[in-house]
């Protein structure tokens, strides 16, 4: 005999298992098959079903009690607690999609998504949109939710302030890791009170070193030193970049030939959603033994500008077929990093 505690949307609730049958302690699941009210008795508990390391809930879309036979159409992982009581995983409304059918779509409470991460399911919350906006025991989830907001929309300025250069240089989970470092940067700001504070008084150069694409970082391709300089005065965004090997400073993706650098600079007014860019770049160079030309990659905008200014580098890769140079797998291992900031 086996048995376990969950939490659900609607509470608490324990099961155990007896010759692999559900028997109830207390308590009925709304569950997803249609039906309003199910005993839990009438669900059958595989702990190890189909080779899987979690307890699940297999659930019967055909029954006879009599023969005691189930037909399966599906199958949940049942999450286990954490430590504050809900979900183990990020959010405790979500969990997966285990089984031979998944599905997309919203049944009563439950919706069934499809995200990167797999087929999850989610369930309603209880707490009414109006409660939480006034019930002072939300009141840090509305500070909160008013900062991470804040945050969201100043990544997707500083996203679009430099797009001509990421378009071709990004991961698919761009928009969420610069949001958390937008975080990191608002909250650096020690002077606007709680649920108020905001990137421009925070700390901007927090975002040198981020990458727009986690799967090809430029701190792992390019070896090649060099020198990133921001003159606010002149407004010249500069990086110099003395002569070297490419077959020894580059780590070359299979396939490619040749390779670019690429360099952009963006003054950013994150108040009013504006932004003043340039971009520069190299000719398209072989990738061989053969040294290169020192070079300076110049990104000029408006002198004397009083809003954060961010400097970009990068590389890009192409393959040479029939004379013409084609990207090599539609930018998938170029890279880009913001290399200064001067907040």
């Amino acid at each position: 005999m086996g048995s376990g505690e969950w939490r659900g949307e609607g509470g608490r609730f324990f099961v155990c298992a007896l010759y692999g049958r559900l028997v109830e302690l207390g308590c009925l699941l709304q569950f997803i098959t249609g039906f309003d009210r199910l005993d839990l008795k009438d669900y059958y508990l595989a702990p190890r079903y189909g080779g899987m390391t979690s307890p699940v809930l297999l659930c019967p879309c055909g029954k006879n009690i009599n023969q005691q036979f189930f037909t399966i159409t599906e199958y949940l992982e049942v999450l286990p607690m954490g430590k504050d009581g809900g979900c183990s995983q990020t959010n405790n409304n979500m969990a997966k999609q285990s089984g031979i059918f998944q599905v997309e779509g919203t049944l009563g409470n439950v919706t069934f998504v499809k995200t990167q991460d797999g087929f999850l399911v989610k369930t309603k919350s209880e707490i009414s949109k109006a409660r939480r906006a006034s019930d002072p025991a939300f009141q840090r989830t509305r500070e909160n939710n008013s900062e991470f907001g804040r945050a969201g929309k100043a990544g997707q300025v500083l996203r679009t302030a430099v797009r001509n250069l990421s378009k071709t240089a990004k991961d698919n989970r761009l928009a969420s890791r610069l949001t958390k470092e937008m975080m990191k940067v608002l909250k650096a700001d020690a002077t606007s009170i709680r649920g108020m504070r905001n990137v421009v008084d925070g700390e901007a150069e927090l975002l040198k070193g981020f990458e727009f694409n986690i799967n090809a970082q430029l701190s792992t391709t390019l070896f090649a030193k060099y020198e990133p300089t921001i003159n606010r005065v002149t407004g010249m965004l500069d990086v110099t970049i003395p002569s070297f090997v490419p077959i020894n400073d580059l780590v070359v993706p299979d396939g490619s030939t040749h390779f670019s650098i690429v360099s952009g600079g963006s003054a950013v007014d994150f108040e009013a959603q504006t932004f003043e860019e340039a971009t520069s770049t190299s000719a398209i160079i072989p990738i061989d033994a053969t040294p290169t030309a020192a070079q300076t990659l110049s990104n000029p905008i408006t002198p004397a500008s009083t809003h954060p200014l961010f400097l970009l580098l990068g590389v890009q890769f192409y393959q040479f077929v029939n004379g013409i140079n084609y990207p090599l797998k539609n930018g998938a291992f170029n890279a880009l990093q913001i290399v200064d900031v001067r907040g």
